[in-house]
């Protein structure tokens, strides 16, 4: 759904409410990640990246994650 996941995630947030699944998405837009992210985290959802084969937690102030990079989004335990 490259590009379309602003209109995607949308439909998802209830399957996410109720089933919590891990989701893995490539963002390239730092808005749509802003937005994506609004989204997710009421629903009890934190935010990681890969590096170097670990999950890191996301920071969107962080400038080095304003660049094309997949998102984990992960239900809070």
């Amino acid at each position: 759904v490259e590009g379309y996941e602003l209109h995607i995630v949308p439909h998802l947030l209830e399957i996410m409410s109720r089933f919590k699944p891990i989701l893995e998405i490539e963002v390239a837009e730092l808005t749509h990640k802003k937005a994506i992210i609004g989204w997710v985290q009421p629903l009890g959802y934190q935010v990681f990246y890969l590096e170097n084969g670990q999950l890191r937690p996301f920071q969107l102030e962080n400038p080095a994650h304003h660049h094309h990079i997949e998102l984990y989004f992960l239900p809070k335990p």
